[in-house]
C-alpha cells in the first residue's frame, strides 16, 4: 500500500503498498491480495548529522463486504546528536467503498505523548464525474469541494500499480485520503526499473513477497502549483500482489528505511 504524504502518513507506499484492487472497466488494476505486513525502521542513507532510529510500521488492508479497510501505524523513536529523543506515533484508517465513491477517514498524530494532529471525516465521489465532497468533523468541521478528477486511495494505488505493471513509466493522479484538510494532492507515480529481492525472506506468508518487484518513487505535488517541487517523494519497491518489500522516506529531513519484516494473508469476508 501506499505511504502517505505527512509525517503521520509516512506509512505508505506502498499506499504507502498495500491497497488492493477494486474491480473496474475503466482503467487496469492490478491484482492485488489483501494482507498485513510489518516493517521495521532504521535510518536510511549516511547522514552528516549523527541519527538513531528505531521503529516498526504495521500496514493492514482488510477486505470487507462493503470495499476495503485500510490502517497503517508507524511508531517510530529518533535520537539526533545535540537535540531532546523524538518519540512519534502516527496512525491513519480508511474505510474505502467497493465502488470508490465513499471514504470514510480518521487520522492522529503523537509526539512525546501528546497528540499534534487529528483528521476525522468522510469523502464522497461522484460517479458521473461531477465535482465531489469532503465533509471535516475534525481538527474543525469544514465541507470541501473535490474536483471531478479526484480518486480515492484505494483506487489510486490499484490503478497505478495496473497501469505500471503494463509497462507505463510515468502514472499521476489527484488522490484525497483524508489525512489533510487542504484537499487532494497530486500523486505522480514514475517507475525507475525492476528492483532486488529481498535478502532476508519475512516471517509468515512469505510467499506474498516474493519479487519481482517495481522500484517506484513517488511524488507528491500541491495540485495547480507551478513549482516542480514536491512537497515529499518516497521510493517504493513493490510486486504485482501489492506487497511493497521496501521504502525510503523522510521525516523532518531524517532518511527512514522501512523493510518487511513479517506478512500474513487476509481472508476472504463470508458475506
Amino acid at each position: 500500500m501506499r505511504a502517505h504524504r505527512h509525517i503521520r502518513a509516512a506509512l505508505a507506499v506502498a499506499a504507502a503498498t498495500l491497497l488492493p484492487a477494486i474491480a473496474s472497466a475503466a482503467q487496469p488494476l492490478a491484482d492485488l491480495v489483501p494482507h498485513q505486513a510489518i516493517y521495521e525502521v532504521s535510518v536510511g542513507r549516511p547522514s552528516e548529522v549523527d541519527v538513531r532510529a528505531a521503529g516498526e510500521v504495521t500496514m493492514r488492508a482488510e477486505k470487507t463486504c462493503k470495499g476495503w479497510r485500510v490502517m497503517h501505524r508507524l511508531e517510530v523513536a529518533l535520537a539526533i546528536a545535540g537535540q531532546d529523543p523524538l518519540q512519534m506515533v502516527s496512525q491513519i484508517a480508511f474505510d474505502e467503498s467497493a465502488e470508490a465513491t465513499r471514504l470514510d477517514f480518521a487520522s492522529a498524530l503523537e509526539i512525546n505523548g501528546e497528540t499534534v494532529e487529528r483528521s476525522k471525516g468522510n469523502a464522497r465521489l461522484d460517479p458521473a464525474g461531477k465535482p465531489g465532497q469532503a465533509f471535516f468533523q475534525e481538527p474543525e468541521e469544514e465541507l470541501k469541494t473535490l474536483p471531478p478528477e479526484t480518486v480515492l486511495p484505494v483506487r489510486a494505488f490499484a490503478v497505478s500499480m495496473g497501469r505500471l505493471l503494463q509497462g507505463e513509466r510515468v502514472v499521476e493522479q489527484l488522490v484525497f485520503d483524508g489525512s489533510d484538510q487542504s484537499g487532494p494532492i497530486r500523486i505522480s507515480d514514475l517507475l525507475l526499473g525492476e528492483a532486488p529481492a529481498l535478502e532476508t525472506a519475512p516471517k509468515g506468508d512469505a510467499a506474498l513477497a516474493k519479487g519481482p518487484f517495481l522500484r517506484i518513487l513517488s511524488s507528491y505535488i500541491d495540485p495547480g502549483t507551478t513549482d516542480s517541487e514536491p512537497r515529499s517523494v518516497q521510493r517504493a519497491d513493490i510486486n504485482a500482489a501489492g506487497v511493497t518489500g521496501r521504502w525510503s522516506f523522510n521525516i523532518d529531513s531524517i532518511p527512514l528505511r522501512a523493510e518487511l519484516s513479517e506478512i500474513k494473508a487476509l481472508p476472504e469476508p463470508d458475506c
